[in-house]
């Protein structure tokens, strides 16, 4: 099922699975990020998710900026609905590599694993185990 799919990329749900995937893609733009998570936040609120992965191989830029609303507004909704681990999927790109071990710091006070990959697959088998 399609949560949200716009300029910044595609969320989708897997029921059988309480699954969430998000691709993004582009540079990272501050208003549309939100705006896409704002859509999935709405999507938390009506349904149980107990894993997440997000995959920002094609995305570029800085998404520093979004780290307060993360941790203020999305990861306590996510909780809520169930949220206990999300895999990250990187490419060898600095600026998102670190920008992910801060976003694992914010998701760890939560209590929500997580940990990054190099593929969806490998992603998929670890939130599987």
């Amino acid at each position: 099922m399609i949560v949200v799919n716009d300029q910044m990329g595609l969320t989708e749900y897997i029921e059988s699975e309480r699954l969430i995937i998000s691709s993004y893609k582009g540079r990272v733009d501050h208003e549309a990020s939100i705006a896409h998570l704002s859509a999935v936040i709405d999507f938390y609120k009506q349904h149980e998710v107990k894993a997440a992965i997000i995959d920002l191989r094609e995305v570029f830029g800085s998404f520093f900026k979004i780290m307060e609303y993360l941790s203020d507004s999305f990861y306590p909704i996510a909780l809520k609905s169930g949220l206990k681990a999300q895999a990250f999927v990187l490419t060898d790109d600095i600026i998102i590599k670190n920008l992910t071990k801060k976003l694992g710091i914010i998701t760890s006070t939560f209590d929500v694993k997580s940990k990054t990959f190099a593929t969806k697959e490998d992603a998929k088998k670890w939130l599987k185990d």
